[in-house]
């Protein structure tokens, strides 16, 4: 387990503004996977809100598209993806994404290309 979060799940919480900073290097170092999937969020909002740590985004039933994100300056780091398609449907979210621990044993929906394979924690166990 890491002392420091390395994922956030925000879906579905009415979002409507994130501030620059909010999940960048000084306040959350190592978060790599952030959902901020069904939330009306403005990309406006969004610039310099993420760190050079981001690895993947999702967005899905959100207003904002990966498309807009792409090309707003100063929104995702270089190397980050992003999602609208589709959502990580385990219990928990996003959240236990990357905690050194395969989270397929709690429930299977962690151990799918949406979670993307529990962020390499079920890497051993996932099929391709």
């Amino acid at each position: 387990w890491t002392e420091t979060p390395v994922a956030i799940d925000v879906s579905s919480n009415n979002i409507s503004r994130i501030d620059a900073g909010t999940f960048a290097v000084r306040t959350n170092p190592d978060l790599a996977y952030v959902s901020l999937a069904h939330n009306a969020i403005r990309s406006a909002e969004l610039e310099g809100a993420f760190s050079n740590a981001l690895e993947h985004l999702w967005l899905t039933g959100s207003d904002l598209t990966c498309a807009e994100l792409a090309g707003a300056e100063g929104v995702l780091p270089r190397g980050a993806d992003c999602t609208q398609e589709v959502a990580c449907g385990g219990m928990w979210g996003v959240a236990p994404l990357g905690n050194g621990i395969c989270d397929a044993v709690f429930d299977s929906q962690y151990d799918t290309q949406e979670c993307l394979w529990d962020a390499g924690d079920c890497e051993d166990t996932h099929k391709t």
